[in-house]
């Protein structure tokens, strides 16, 4: 997913619940929490009728805990319906690092959904290339939870039947093209349906690939984040209320 930016958010301060929370509706807003960004991150919005915000934590850092609330209309054409809108996420500080260098990656995740016809999934997204300072060429997707009969992107590729961390995957390949920018899309879609409970280590899907000659062991995990990546929906509510990960 695309993040990036020099715009600075708009956060207002507000009472969700018995969090204190900031909420933040700019199409690239951003929070820092600890060593954690949220990113509200309507990426692909233009053109499509819609709207998101997130309510990021004040304080709570690790675990940390956020939501978003968002409509997207649902146009009846599979050109526009089967576009990701917006992708509400936690991202990682303190990367790039050398994937040799890294032991394991334990992470928990607990989440829910709710809302009118919503079309999402709730996935960790990587971002790993071949230097510490170039362009990511590979991204690493884990699919936690799919609504609405949303698919990851793929060419035809499919391998079914995968066990990582005591759960049974299918994993889709496919290939991206940004601006000329070439990147390998691997996505680990749980065949159990949604883990609203998750409890791994993320590193052994990066594992896999290399084991698998997918990518050289000659990589750098350039970014980490975790988030949803919105279809189509009304009244969506995506809550997030124990999330942690670590590089170890």
């Amino acid at each position: 997913m695309l993040f990036l930016s020099i715009f600075l958010p708009v956060v207002t301060s507000f009472v969700l619940g018995r969090r204190d929370s900031r909420r933040i509706c700019d199409q690239q807003g951003r929070a820092y929490v600890g060593k954690y960004i949220l990113y509200n991150n309507l990426w692909n919005a233009n053109g499509y009728e819609g709207s998101q915000c997130l309510e990021a934590p004040s304080s709570q850092a690790n675990p940390t805990s956020w939501s978003s609330n968002w409509n997207w209309k649902f146009y009846g054409d599979p050109e526009k319906d089967n576009q990701v809108k917006s992708f509400s996420n936690v991202y990682l500080q303190g990367l790039p690092k050398d994937i040799s260098t890294i032991q394991s990656i334990p992470s928990t995740w607990s989440w829910s959904y709710s809302g009118n016809s919503v079309r999402a999934d709730v996935a960790y997204d990587l971002f790993l290339g071949q230097h510490s300072d170039s362009r990511p060429d590979v991204e690493i997707m884990i699919w936690v939870g799919a609504l609405g009969g949303v698919l990851p992107i793929s060419n035809g590729d499919k391998a079914v039947n995968l066990d990582l961390e005591g759960i049974n995957w299918s994993l889709y390949h496919g290939i991206t093209d940004f601006n000329g920018f070439t990147t390998q899309v691997y996505s680990f879609v749980a065949n159990s349906g949604q883990l609203r409970d998750f409890k791994g280590d993320i590193n052994q899907f990066i594992t896999h690939l290399k084991n698998e000659g997918y990518f050289s062991s000659k990589y750098y995990l350039h970014t980490l984040d975790a988030g949803t990546e919105a279809f189509s929906g009304e009244n969506a509510i995506f809550d997030t209320s124990v999330y942690s990960v670590d590089l170890l």
